[in-house]
């Protein structure tokens, strides 16, 4: 019996991390109108949640300062295909730990990049905030970036630096 425990606790850890706050009420809405479900999960999937409403608040914040990515990433491959291949393959390369390996270098990156980029916990879960924050700029700035990055790595943290100001000032320092 404790199994099955598990395993509804793991999905509905899932549910609330895979959908927002909003969509998981309108779920629960639609659920209550046509009568299904289990009504003390309903109330809790439903906003009556009283302690971790709280503590997820910051996290929302987060969330939503940083645009959904797979959203605007679909709203790019239809757009511009180019851009979209571009951002796919630096995604590809950033879960394969072929630039920027370390967590912190990535955080760092991500905040010469945009101020708007908020890095998450962990690695795995910062990677689509910062293409999230990537999206947003011209591909002629994204293919300039990438590139640049791309000869940095394996040098030493200076080539951070020099990143930084091609990024900030657009030209490489002297």
């Amino acid at each position: 019996m404790k199994r099955r425990v598990d395993q509804a606790v793991l999905r509905i850890a899932l549910l609330i991390e895979e959908f927002s706050e909003s969509e998981l009420d309108e779920a629960v809405g639609l659920l209550k109108q046509h009568g299904v479900g289990v009504p003390s999960l309903l109330s809790y999937l439903g906003g009556k949640r009283s302690g971790s409403r709280e503590k997820n608040l910051s996290s929302t914040k987060a969330a939503q300062r940083t645009p959904p990515v797979q959203g605007r990433i679909h709203e790019i491959q239809a757009t511009d295909p180019e851009k979209y291949e571009m951002l796919n393959e630096f995604q590809e390369k950033l879960r394969s730990g072929t630039v920027l390996a370390d967590f912190d270098e990535m955080k760092k990156f991500g905040s010469i990049i945009s101020k708007a980029f908020v890095p998450r916990k962990s690695r795995k879960e910062t990677i689509p905030a910062l293409i999230a924050c990537m999206a947003e700029r011209p591909f002629v700035d994204l293919s300039e970036i990438i590139g640049k990055l791309s000869s940095l790595e394996g040098s030493a943290d200076g080539g951070y630096q020099e990143l930084a100001e091609f990024i900030l000032k657009g030209k490489r320092p002297q």
